[in-house]
């Protein structure tokens, strides 16, 4: 009797962590696997990831209309990614995969953008203004980090690349929080 309340009482003195901070991890950590993965010619593993990330997320946010942003960000970075790749802005290296223009692995990245819009980056949704600051910062930033793995080859010169990165996350990061936005009421 005594082993079972200490038992239970162990178990109930471990803190949850909110659903935001799980999210964050699992954006941050699904950037680093699958960019690595790609880099290191494993460019499958960011589109097997994925479905686990969505189940993630559908376990704590039940409702299919909570993947809309994802599968929006899906086509959106798909169709920008090909324009930076088809006017040599950005050149992708045989070992990172199938795909094209846009290689999978880029695009997984991107259904994770829309992922991370419903939970932890869900305080971008009402601020358009600051969510397209922050992507045309950030998107060079991944895109740089991308560069020095190897994953990605940014055209010459790197400036023009990385401004055309910004320029496309400047006008994504806001259009993909306004859809994020329309679905159910949730940060």
């Amino acid at each position: 009797m005594e082993s079972r309340r200490l038992l239970h009482t162990a178990e109930t003195s471990i803190p949850s962590i909110p659903y935001p901070v799980v999210n964050a991890l699992l954006f941050q950590g699904f950037w680093l696997a699958a960019v690595l993965g790609a880099a290191s010619g494993r460019p499958w593993l960011g589109p097997a990831l994925l479905p686990g990330v969505a189940a993630a997320h559908l376990a704590a946010r039940p409702g299919w209309r909570e993947l809309l942003p994802a599968a929006a960000a899906l086509v959106i970075g798909y169709g920008a990614d090909s324009a930076l790749v088809l006017l040599g802005l950005l050149h992708f290296p045989e070992q990172t995969g199938p795909g094209g223009p846009s290689p999978l692995w880029m695009v997984a990245l991107w259904g994770n953008l829309g992922i991370a819009l419903r939970a932890s980056l869900g305080w971008l949704r009402p601020r358009p203004r600051l969510a397209g600051a922050l992507g045309a910062v950030g998107g060079p930033v991944a895109y740089f980090g991308g560069a020095s793995l190897d994953a990605v080859r940014l055209g010459d010169p790197t400036w023009l690349s990385l401004a055309a990165v910004g320029a496309v996350y400047l006008v994504a990061t806001p259009v993909l929080c306004l859809l994020a936005e329309r679905g159910p009421s949730r940060t």
